[in-house]
């Protein structure tokens, strides 16, 4: 599997050569999706499932073939924050300039089920159930007092604590190097 900007993402088959794209599509009348310039992609260890984030979370358990989208929209959503990107003259419009998307995501090798989000807008979920559209099956974790505008980029579970990650997360982006 390779990913690169802007959700596009394919499979090839190494002793074949036959490559497919298989990024995952918007549904009809829902937002338009939001990849990140490297949007999260990979095959959880426990399920065997490829998952990938965009403001949602995607999952497929046919290489590609198609996508179930499993979460509601795990990022602020802030309007603002999804814009172009660039000058009045010279725009920068490849559509990987927006925030609110999710930037990592895990399934865990330890826990069946267990999957977690981090945003480049600052929240992190948690699902305990293997993801789902209800108001139960996703819950926002992000620690009270966390700086405003994180970038979650990497998420790894404990093997030590059940239900545990550790998350990285930063905001130089915004000028902040602590």
């Amino acid at each position: 599997y390779s990913e690169y900007q802007g959700g596009e993402v394919s499979r090839r088959v190494m002793s074949t050569g036959e490559a497919k794209s298989i990024r995952p599509v918007q549904r009809q009348g829902e937002p338009k999706l939001r990849f990140n310039w490297n949007a999260p992609l990979h095959v959880g260890p426990s399920s065997g499932a490829l998952y990938m984030g965009a403001q949602y979370v995607f999952r497929t358990r046919d290489r590609g073939d198609s996508w179930e989208r499993i979460s509601p929209d795990l990022t602020t959503n802030d309007k603002n924050r999804q814009r172009s990107s660039g000058g009045p003259i010279t725009q920068d419009n490849t559509g990987v300039e927006y925030y609110c998307t999710i930037f990592a995501a895990t399934e865990s090798p330890y826990e069946p089920d267990l999957l977690w989000t981090g945003s480049d807008d600052g929240l992190i979920h948690v699902s305990k159930t293997g993801g789902g559209l209800d108001g139960k099956a996703w819950e926002n974790v992000t620690p009270k007092g966390m700086p405003e505008w994180m970038m979650f980029n990497s998420i790894d579970c404990d093997p030590f604590t059940k239900g545990g990650a550790y998350v990285v997360g930063t905001r130089y982006k915004l000028g902040d190097y602590k």
